[in-house]
């Protein structure tokens, strides 16, 4: 069962706000579908910053250094704050730790991420700090965990359905931290998105990276895809089933891309070539695929993975529309569309 606290991370990363662009700079996901000029006022300038672009110092010092109005300044916003200062080169380290001592542990910690110059100063704020949170990013300093320091987590951290991008954060670094936590949290469905969400970043290690002398490889369309992530999923999960012949869709002759029969989950892989204009046609075709899928009662989620090397996308949200639980047919089962270009 995939924990609450990773279904909201999915619902965050599917959305263009800020926190999606932090979450996805945080995950080392590809930010190619994201554009500052969407964004007003102060985050606008963050927006530059986590995306790795700097702006004028002048600029920069105007906002920081407007007067206070009402207890008000640029800080009261923790992500604008963060990603101001790391459009700013060179880094104000100054002006960030006049700031970081006033702050709540939950905002010391997550500027601490984004500017590790702040560590001891952080693990020193920390000694005084009680409370959930501050308990949990503790266990990040022990060598181990134990099942009650996994079952707090559990309660007080994993099963947050409403969780802000700072407490996914801390739940990330558990995992990072962590092996056992983290298989023994990590759902099956969790494990699939994970590699959905890092195949562009991974796939360019093949098709653009290679070494001197190595052709790249080519994908060419989705068969190659649907091969590619049949040999990385099949790796982890050996049950995983390629085009099995005796589920198709619905009555057509079309057959499942991947599937894992016990766990109710089948994957349907799309590719946006550079010849298609735009994604239109690949929404009408999942609509159509999402009903036929339903044709199997066993069935608890779908998994769509579009790849799109050519960013034909024109707005990934006609995709995540497609999200949701569904009942069709008497069949009840949720659908996760992943976007990767």
């Amino acid at each position: 069962m995939v924990p609450l606290i990773l279904k909201k991370e999915q619902e965050i990363l599917s959305q263009n706000t800020i926190e999606s662009l932090i979450l996805h700079r945080y995950n080392e996901l590809s930010l190619d579908g994201f554009n500052p000029d969407i964004y007003n006022h102060d985050t606008y300038y963050a927006a530059c910053g986590f995306l790795g672009k700097s702006v004028d110092s002048t600029i920069i010092n105007k906002i920081i250094s407007r007067p206070v109005i009402k207890g008000i300044d640029y800080s009261n916003s923790i992500y604008n704050f963060i990603g101001i200062h790391l459009a700013c080169v060179p880094i104000l380290k100054s002006e960030i730790m006049a700031k970081f001592v006033h702050f709540s542990i939950e905002n010391k910690f997550v500027t601490r991420i984004f500017f590790p110059f702040l560590e001891d100063d952080f693990k020193n704020a920390l000694q005084t700090c009680d409370g959930d949170f501050a308990c949990i990013i503790k266990l990040l300093y022990k060598d181990d965990l134990s099942d009650n320091d996994e079952h707090f987590i559990e309660r007080k951290l994993s099963n947050n359905a409403n969780a802000s991008i700072i407490d996914i954060m801390l739940y990330r670094e558990l995992l990072k931290k962590f092996t056992r936590f983290r298989y023994n949290t990590m759902g099956t469905v969790d494990i699939i998105a994970s590699v959905f969400n890092n195949f562009q970043d991974a796939i360019k290690h093949i098709t653009m990276l290679r070494r001197k002398d190595h052709t790249p490889f080519l994908i060419e369309d989705e068969y190659d895809v649907q091969d590619l992530l049949y040999f990385v999923l099949r790796s982890i999960f050996p049950r995983l089933q390629f085009e099995n012949p005796h589920f198709k869709i619905g009555g057509t002759n079309s057959k499942v891309d991947l599937m894992l029969v016990q766990e109710g989950i089948d994957i349907e892989i799309k590719m946006i070539k550079a010849k298609n204009q735009d994604e239109k046609e690949f929404i009408k075709q999942l609509k159509i695929d999402i009903n036929d899928y339903a044709a199997w009662n066993e069935l608890k989620h779908l998994l769509v993975f579009v790849y799109d090397p050519f960013n034909k996308t024109s707005n990934k949200n006609n995709f995540y529309d497609l999200n949701g639980h569904k009942s069709i047919n008497g069949t009840e089962f949720d659908v996760t569309v992943f976007v990767s270009n």
